[in-house]
């Protein structure tokens, strides 16, 4: 895996984010990876990455497993923050997906990217 500081020099970063399935593997593949993204494993990762403004995809799971307080971790908690970056125009517009098989986790994602969306179709008509 790359390291944090080469992801920075990168100016254009497709992500993928989810705690066991390597975007490279064919089980991510089924998902819809290309094979070529970042893979990042928690919402702490994927939204340090999300705030340097390189990212210009993002394929989201809904459950990242469970950090060390024994707290779960999910996708969800990236997609509530695309949506304020979104909303504050603090990244540019980028292309997402979602590969979670969490029926409610999806529907939060989709919500949330859907609205951010939104907020990047005010901000080009400004």
């Amino acid at each position: 895996m790359r390291t944090f500081s080469k992801f920075v020099e990168s100016q254009e970063i497709r992500l993928w984010v989810d705690d066991l399935r390597d975007p490279k593997e064919s089980d991510a593949k089924r998902k819809g990876a290309s094979g070529d993204e970042v893979w990042v494993k928690t919402p702490e990762e994927a939204n340090r990455i999300l705030a340097t403004g390189n990212v210009v995809s993002i394929s989201l799971d809904g459950d990242l497993g469970i950090d060390e307080n024994g707290q779960d971790l999910s996708g969800t908690e990236v997609s509530k923050f695309i949506q304020g970056l979104a909303f504050n125009n603090q990244i540019p517009r980028l292309q997402w997906a979602i590969h979670t098989d969490n029926g409610g986790k999806f529907k939060s994602m989709t919500m949330d990217l859907t609205r951010a969306d939104d907020f990047w179709d005010r901000h080009e008509q400004e």
